[in-house]
């Protein structure tokens, strides 16, 4: 098995999930945007990937996914590569 290096690796987020056991928390907004501390849950996990130098990230997203699209963007203000949604 041949080394890889994180850069080039890509990484895969679900974050369509209706959420139905935080009940009110996300009646209307996804759960990856759910604020803890002032910040998107998601933020959190996008800031660790690319701290590690992960760049290349795919979000699968499904219910009010256009939220999560507009929150985030295409990625770079977030210091990522452009994200595929």
């Amino acid at each position: 098995m041949g080394y890889c290096a994180l850069t080039d690796m890509q990484v895969v987020i679900l974050a369509g999930g209706l959420a139905t056991r935080l009940g009110h928390v996300t009646k209307d907004r996804p759960k990856s945007l759910v604020r803890v501390q002032g910040k998107p849950f998601l933020e959190y996990q996008l800031d660790l990937l690319r701290r590690a130098g992960i760049r290349n990230i795919v979000l699968c997203v499904g219910h009010l996914g256009r939220q999560i699209e507009r929150y985030f963007g295409d990625g770079k203000e977030h210091g990522l590569d452009p994200l595929q949604l």
